[in-house]
């Protein structure tokens, strides 16, 4: 049938283009937001004197759900001041989409903890043990009560 194989090139013609658009610049893990963010490097230093754990959030610029969940959660000034007494929060930006590599630094950090989808969220005590890791969004109330569980479950190893 000829008329469907028009249809789903003027389809493709019409809808491809827009996956490819970037999303708006307002909307990327900042530090302009409540929440402060570490740069992976000093985050193993700053858990070890703080005695807390470490709160890695791996995200990218062309990630929707990455976006959603800082909107929702992070951008939330009563949970950001939560977060922040529980974790030392840091932002993974991994920009292979934008640049075609990341830095060594990011590199290790997705390898060390085989971080295979975006958004990903993971624990880890100062020293670099993962406790737990999140893969994916499953809406902010949910990523909410994991971040507490995780930061209670965080706190036991530490007391050890």
């Amino acid at each position: 049938m000829p008329w469907r194989s028009s249809v789903l090139l003027i389809c493709a013609a019409l809808f491809l283009p827009l996956l490819s658009i970037p999303a708006p610049a307002s909307a990327t893990v900042s530090a302009d937001g409540p929440l402060t963010w570490h740069q992976p490097g000093d985050e193993a230093t700053l858990a070890a004197r703080d005695s807390k754990p470490i709160l890695y959030f791996v995200t990218a610029e062309w990630c929707g759900p990455c976006h959603a969940l800082n909107d929702k959660l992070f951008s939330d000034p009563a949970k950001a001041e939560r977060i922040e007494s529980w974790y030392v929060p840091v932002v993974v930006e991994d920009v292979r989409a934008e640049q075609g590599s990341n830095s060594p630094e990011v590199a290790a950090l997705l390898d060390r903890y085989s971080v295979r989808s975006i958004p990903t969220l993971i624990v880890a005590l100062p020293d670099g043990t993962p406790i737990a890791a999140q893969a994916g969004y499953r809406g902010a109330d949910s990523a909410w009560r994991w971040l507490q569980f995780q930061a209670a479950a965080a706190e036991k190893h530490l007391a050890k």
